[in-house]
C-alpha cells in the first residue's frame, strides 16, 4: 500500500506522506468536555434523592388526609362539629361546678323564701344548663385547638415534601440545561477543532506542493 501511494505522479502527495504529513490526519483525537463532565452531571438526581425523597414522601402520604379534613371543614362546618363533638365528655370538674352553683342558688332561693317554688326549680334548670353549654364549649374549644395543631402539622409536612420535590425538580432542570449546554458548547468545539485540522491540513499540502512548482 506505501508503495504505491508512493510512487503516484502527484509530487505534493508524496512530499506529504513523507515530511510528516500523516501526522496532520491521523493526529491525537479530539477530546469533548462535555464528555468527561456529562457523568457528573448524571449522578446529580440520585445524588439528591436520598435527602430529598423522604420530606417527598411524607407530604404524598399527609396530603390525602388534609384534603379530606379541609373538604369536610368547608362542604358542611356543621356536620364536622357535630361530629367533633360525638367525642364530648363532660369535663372532671363539671359536677363540682355544677353542685357549687346549684348550691349557691339553693341558699339564694331560701333566703328569698322561694325554696321549692316552680321558680326555684327553673332556676337550677337555667343553672345546670348554662353550666353544662360551657363546659361543652370549653371542651370544644381545646378540641379545635388540637385539631388546628395537627392540621397544621399536616401542613407542615405538606409544605416540607413540596418545597422539597421542588429543590430536586430545580436541581434536575439545573442538571439538564447544564447537560445541554455542555453538549453544544461541546459540538461546537469539535466542530472548530475539526475546522482548524482540516485548514491546517489544506495549508500544509498548500505549502508542500508549493515546493514543487
Amino acid at each position: 500500500m506505501a508503495g504505491n501511494f508512493l510512487s503516484g505522479t502527484n509530487p505534493a502527495q508524496w512530499a506529504l506522506a513523507g515530511i510528516g504529513g500523516a501526522s496532520i490526519l491521523n493526529g491525537p483525537g479530539y477530546n469533548n468536555p462535555a464528555d468527561a463532565a456529562m457523568p457528573y452531571l448524571k449522578q446529580i438526581g440520585s445524588s439528591i434523592s436520598p435527602y430529598l425523597s423522604p420530606y417527598i414522601d411524607q407530604g404524598n402520604k399527609v396530603s390525602p388526609e388534609l384534603m379530606s379534613r379541609y373538604s369536610s371543614m368547608s362542604s358542611n362546618p356543621g356536620g364536622f362539629l357535630n361530629e367533633i363533638g360525638k367525642g364530648y365528655k363532660s369535663s372532671p370538674g363539671y359536677q363540682w361546678n355544677l353542685q357549687q352553683a346549684l348550691m349557691a342558688g339553693n341558699n339564694a332561693a331560701a333566703a328569698g323564701g322561694m325554696a321549692g317554688t316552680p321558680m326555684h326549680v327553673q332556676q337550677n334548670e337555667g343553672i345546670a344548663e348554662n353550666m353544662a353549654n360551657k363546659d361543652y364549649e370549653d371542651w370544644l374549644n381545646h378540641t379545635l385547638g388540637i385539631f388546628g395543631q395537627g392540621t397544621q402539622g399536616l401542613e407542615g409536612f405538606t409544605n416540607r415534601g413540596f418545597n422539597a420535590s421542588n429543590s430536586m425538580a430545580e436541581a434536575l432542570a439545573q442538571a439538564l440545561n447544564g447537560q445541554a449546554g455542555l453538549a453544544a458548547s461541546g459540538a461546537a468545539d469539535e466542530n472548530r477543532y475539526n475546522q482548524a485540522r482540516s485548514n491546517a491540513l489544506m495549508s500544509g499540502i498548500g505549502d508542500i506542493a508549493g515546493l514543487f512548482l
